[in-house]
């Protein structure tokens, strides 16, 4: 190592020293004592100190219907995660963050569950110069997201009004063009398509009662009654469907109607209804689906529905719990 470098990271030392023992001040003497714009100054000083580390920074997400939060992160300072919007005091959740090995483990300084956030882990995941941070329940999420289309977005937030996904963008990195595809983790790497599969709708049951509460994500409201419905599509393992893809309707006319893939066979796959705003308009036997929703395209803007969908199966809300103690959603 030349010695100019070394002085250079020996010049960082105080100050990295001084940010962890305001940090460690900030949590032994209680939550209440933290203020998220002193604890935000200083992980913005600590990130801005390591150009280039994997994972520090800030970061935009949209987490619910019309709601956005901000995740700032660092190794020292730990994690701020708030609403931007919002100055209430239960908007707003901090910690300290640690590297697992594999993913960023958020631990919250509220002893309370009202406040702590309920997302504990995030995984970074690469793409070109663009850097996400994504919770592991979410990856095959944020995979579907690829496919449809929704991601690389090109707002800080989400895509579209109707993708609410909790994938955190790190700052500025939403105007930087990515190619191929996304680093996810191994496991996670068959769900990433080269082309979208593009199938037909064979058939649908609808049934009074929920037959499978594991594989089916909520009811739909039909002529006032609650139906579980199934959907059957012509494309299986011979076309490389796997579990937990997602389907959009395409045809006869663009429909905000996604479908989720439970259990694949060799020609054809069981599917059910993951979202939708048009549950009153189901899907029909002739109907073309596919992994890339056409919604998602730039120029296309949806009709805002007179009302919001059932509870998404999917949805786990961060900063969820604070809305269910009495924080109107916006």
């Amino acid at each position: 190592m030349r010695p100019v470098t070394f002085h250079v990271l020996a010049s960082f030392i105080p100050v990295l020293a001084a940010l962890a023992q305001d940090t460690v001040d900030d949590l032994s003497t209680g939550a209440s004592t933290c203020a998220p714009s002193e604890l935000r100054a200083k992980i913005s000083e600590e990130a801005a100190l390591l150009p280039g580390h994997p994972w520090a920074g800030r970061y935009r997400a949209s987490v619910g219907w019309f709601t956005e939060v901000d995740l700032n992160l660092a190794p020292i300072a730990g994690f701020l995660l708030e609403d931007p919007e919002c100055s209430e005091p239960y908007s707003y959740d901090y910690g300290n963050a640690h590297w697992t090995g594999t993913a960023i483990r958020l631990s919250s300084a509220f002893l309370d569950d009202v406040r702590r956030e309920s997302v504990t882990e995030l995984v970074p995941i690469s793409w070109c110069e663009r850097r996400y941070l994504v919770a592991p329940d979410d990856i095959m999420a944020f995979c579907n997201a690829v496919n449809r289309g929704s991601e690389p977005r090109e707002r800080p937030y989400a895509a579209h009004w109707v993708v609410q996904e909790p994938f955190y963008l790190r700052e500025g990195d939403e105007g930087k063009a990515i190619s191929g595809l996304p680093e996810v983790p191994a496991a996670f790497a068959p769900y990433l398509l080269e082309q979208p599969i593009v199938a037909t709708i064979l058939d649908m049951s609808c049934y009074g009662t929920n037959p499978s509460p594991t594989l089916f994500g909520y009811a739909l409201d039909i002529a006032g009654e609650d139906k579980w419905v199934q959907v059957r599509i012509d494309a299986g393992k011979d076309r490389g469907v796997l579990p937990g893809m997602t389907f959009s309707v395409v045809k006869p006319e663009v429909r905000y109607m996604q479908l989720r893939v439970v259990t694949v066979f060799d020609h054809d796959s069981l599917c059910v209804f993951d979202d939708t705003l048009d549950s009153e308009a189901l899907s029909r036997a002739g109907w073309v689906v596919s992994t890339r929703a056409p919604w998602t395209q730039s120029g296309y803007e949806p009709p805002v529905p007179d009302k919001l969908p059932v509870a998404r199966a999917t949805e786990r809300t961060q900063l969820g719990k604070v809305r269910s103690a009495g924080r109107p959603r916006r």
